[in-house]
């Protein structure tokens, strides 16, 4: 190996092995020229493939899996050889194999020519692609605070895939970017990499991380919350035409949405400083511009210990809470024209001490899940709560709880429970960009709001960044038994974020 290898003494090793031999050629890594997707170097002598990280891989193979990069129309074969061409005069300016590359690009523009005829607004997806893509993320395992493979996989797709400044950051969120010719705003594609976890007792028709693919669907945990959705980011990022896109597109993979909404998010927002973000999360192709938050309350009914021979002589704190629980039921819940109605609802209980081995309890603990709407306060949801009945001598406590979790990197997340609710008006610009992309795609533009609560309570409801949700299938197939994605959603949610791209960023 050359001794100035820019990749010898960093973690990127597996390039190393792969540098140029030729004595002092200082532009070994440089991808210079590209049978289309497969990005070949330049060097004639050179015969390795980027996207499919192997020696002697042929043109045809990559182009057969990977979209070729687009060559400005009416080109003619002077242009696709000037874009064939690049790197150092010096250095053997051209492809390992040019006849065959060019022949694939000109087949791939006369291909082009015709389908924009046909249909001149139709963003250009490679269904293939994003399904491979979506199959090898539904293959990992990543449950909240363990979702490294998934991370370490997408640190060398999104680099193969095209995108520029491709970087985890302290808690596990991956990071790409595509930049524009010109200057302009940033949207920000989010989709959560962390999935809940297989349900014990309940057997699958198909394995859960199998990412089976029957009847014109893909089956697997993650594969609608949201692997799918996230494989349908890349491919429609990567794709993007980056010579008439004033801006840039960052796609987020971010970690442990299922347990502490928004929280990972905050950090990428912090760096990445977006004016838009899009939710990936199941929508059923709906564009959704408002939804539910969350808040986890804990109740703690004190009462007074004493041995279980004589229980008259204590105060038991769960029969003290259970009248209290009860009056919950018939609590009134706000509704809104929008979102829908509020919901509270009891997760779990547990008295203190336990197991009780003769003791009557003191300390009884429940929690509540209360689904939040615009607007709603803290001290609004509370108030209710606070003013419950309980007998006498017993106290009663209420509280929103706190969460703390460790991501697989090692750093804490740690936050109060309460993930505020969200609403964006269909007027809004990014709303109306985001609908006459999707226009122009050929999708229905059908408005909705999500029920459960997303990573938008942050970047919306908190950080007050405009938000729209959108992603493949309904939101009732998260988190079930057989989970799946329909392929043709998959496919339909990719053209969207690509129109998206399009249409926010000048392109359409």
């Amino acid at each position: 190996m050359p001794g100035h290898c820019p990749f010898a003494r960093t973690r990127r090793r597996w390039q190393h092995q792969h540098c140029c031999r030729v004595p002092g050629c200082a532009a070994a890594h440089a991808i210079r020229a590209g049978c289309g997707g497969a990005a070949q170097y330049a060097h004639p002598h050179l015969r390795h493939c980027l996207r499919t990280q192997g020696r002697g891989a042929s043109p045809d193979i990559c182009q057969r899996r990977f979209t070729l990069p687009r060559v400005p129309e009416g080109a003619g074969r002077a242009g696709l050889q000037r874009a064939h061409a690049g790197g150092k005069p010096d250095h053997g300016n051209r492809c390992a194999a040019p006849a065959a590359c060019l022949a694939a690009h000109q087949s791939r523009l006369s291909q082009g020519r015709a389908r924009s005829r046909r249909a001149p607004h139709l963003p250009q997806i490679n269904p293939a692609q994003v399904t491979e893509l979506a199959q090898q993320l539904v293959r990992l395992p990543g449950e909240a605070g363990a979702e490294q493979r998934v991370s370490e996989f997408l640190l060398g797709a999104m680099p193969a895939l095209g995108f520029e400044r491709v970087a985890m950051d302290a808690n596990g969120s991956v990071t790409g970017e595509i930049v524009g010719a010109r200057a302009g705003p940033t949207l920000l594609f989010d989709a959560h990499t962390d999935t809940v976890g297989i349900a014990p007792g309940v057997p699958w028709q198909h394995a859960p991380h199998g990412a089976a693919i029957a009847n014109g669907r893909m089956y697997g945990r993650g594969s609608t919350d949201m692997r799918g959705a996230l494989a349908a980011m890349l491919a429609a990022a990567a794709g993007a035409e980056r010579t008439t896109l004033a801006g840039r597109v960052v796609v987020c993979a971010s970690v442990m949405e299922e347990v502490l909404e928004g929280v990972a998010l905050r950090a990428v927002m912090e760096r990445v400083q977006p004016d838009f973000v899009v939710i990936g999360e199941p929508s059923n192709l709906r564009l959704v511009h408002g939804g539910r938050g969350r808040a986890e309350i804990k109740l703690t009914a004190i009462g007074r210990p004493g041995h279980t021979s004589a229980p008259q002589h204590a105060l038991n704190a769960v029969l003290a809470l259970l009248p209290a629980m009860q009056a919950i039921q018939s609590l009134p819940m706000p509704a809104h024209p929008q979102i829908g109605s509020a919901i509270l609802a009891l997760t779990d209980i547990i008295s203190e001490p336990f197991p009780g081995h003769s003791v009557v309890p003191s300390i009884c603990r429940a929690t509540y899940d209360r689904r939040l709407l615009p607007g709603e306060t803290e001290s609004d949801v509370l108030a209710a709560l606070l003013a419950l009945q309980m007998p006498a001598g017993a106290q009663l406590q209420v509280a929103i709880a706190a969460g703390e979790y460790r991501a697989f990197t090692g750093s804490v997340l740690a936050c109060r429970k309460w993930f505020p609710a969200w609403l964006i008006e269909r007027s809004h610009p990014f709303v109306a960009a985001a609908a006459r992309g999707l226009q122009a795609a050929g999708l229905a533009v059908e408005y909705g709001t999500y029920n459960f609560c997303t990573n938008g309570a942050y970047s919306a409801g908190i950080a007050t960044v405009p938000t729209i949700g959108f992603g493949p299938s309904p939101e009732a197939l998260a988190h079930t038994v057989d989970e799946y994605v329909e392929l043709e959603q998959l496919h339909s949610c990719a053209r969207g974020y690509r129109a998206m791209i399009e249409s926010v960023l000048g392109g359409a």
